[in-house]
């Protein structure tokens, strides 16, 4: 079973802030520019979709069906004919589940899991995780009897998911919609995940491009960012502690410290701090079902 043109495409966002709707509508005109798919196959389960968002997708003639948020818990009554399913999954993630305030209750792996396999005609699902904690999804169960099987990506195991400031790449032949989507706060996974989804290659050599490929990409490319944007936090920290020594050191010598001089001093620690959590925050993405992903080709 591979993932191709008759592959039905679901985003979900857990989030009304517009970056992770872009990471979505990225990894969506990735998919349009390379399968040409129809609009009719795109799924947004969202709690609102901005205007500013429904422009980009009309831009590039994407035209997706729009649901709510927990609906996505009905997937099954709303592609009750899919056999193939890629999900892309952006937003809030805690400990427990995908989470956002608008929900009665938090999305849990196994809710949305079993939702998903009580879509009867359902042979393969690829689910692909960006939220924080995305890890709660690894381990699941990952088969219905023999007829259902899922791969699944994490950007991360259990903790926060990292984002990083980047100018949108051209994704031909949607050049005219980068100027729209412009620079945001991108989920680091996702991003590279998209540029994979738009020119898919070969990573290992075997001759064919799969979804083992895809994560392969994602993983080296996000490492590697990962890398330089710590070099960076890491001279931002060490300057920001230079400062915080000079002015304590000064207010020290005149034994006079005003209020300014207090909020400085606290938004300088509090930075610091900030930007040392970033620094150490583990990003660790995984693979659920190697095996089957090994087996799904891109076509």
């Amino acid at each position: 079973m591979d993932i191709d043109n008759t592959t039905d495409w679901v985003f979900v966002s857990a989030s009304n802030e517009d970056r992770h709707f872009i990471d979505l509508v990225d990894c969506a005109l990735a998919v349009s520019h390379f399968w040409g798919i129809p609009a009719s196959k795109f799924h947004f389960y969202v709690d609102i979709c901005p205007l500013s968002i429904k422009s980009i997708l009309n831009a590039a003639n994407i035209a997706p069906v729009i649901h709510l948020l927990g609906d996505i818990l009905h997937i099954n009554q709303d592609l009750p004919t899919s056999s193939t399913l890629s999900i892309v999954v952006s937003g809030h993630g805690n400990e427990d589940a995908i989470y956002s305030h608008s929900l009665p209750k938090p999305l849990t792996p196994f809710n949305i899991m079993e939702s998903i396999s009580q879509i009867a005609t359902l042979n393969r699902c690829w689910l692909i995780l960006g939220q924080c904690f995305s890890g709660i999804f690894n381990f699941t169960e990952c088969r219905r009897g023999e007829n259902l099987e899922f791969i699944q990506f994490g950007s991360t195991g259990y903790c926060e998911s990292i984002s990083m400031s980047v100018s949108n790449l051209p994704l031909a032949p949607h050049t005219n919609i980068v100027p729209m989507l412009g620079n945001y706060s991108a989920n680091i996974f996702l991003y590279f995940i998209a540029r994979w989804l738009a020119q898919p290659s070969d990573v290992d050599g075997d001759g064919v491009s799969n979804t083992t490929d895809c994560y392969r990409f994602a993983c080296i490319k996000t490492g590697k960012s990962l890398n330089s944007m710590r070099i960076q936090l890491r001279k931002n920290i060490e300057q920001k502690i230079e400062d915080l020594k000079t002015r304590q050191s000064s207010f020290a010598q005149s034994g006079v410290m005003s209020v300014r001089d207090q909020i400085i001093i606290a938004s300088l620690k509090q930075s610091i701090d900030q930007l040392s959590s970033l620094l150490f925050t583990m990003q660790e993405p995984w693979i659920l079902n190697a095996n089957t992903a090994r087996r799904t080709n891109v076509a």
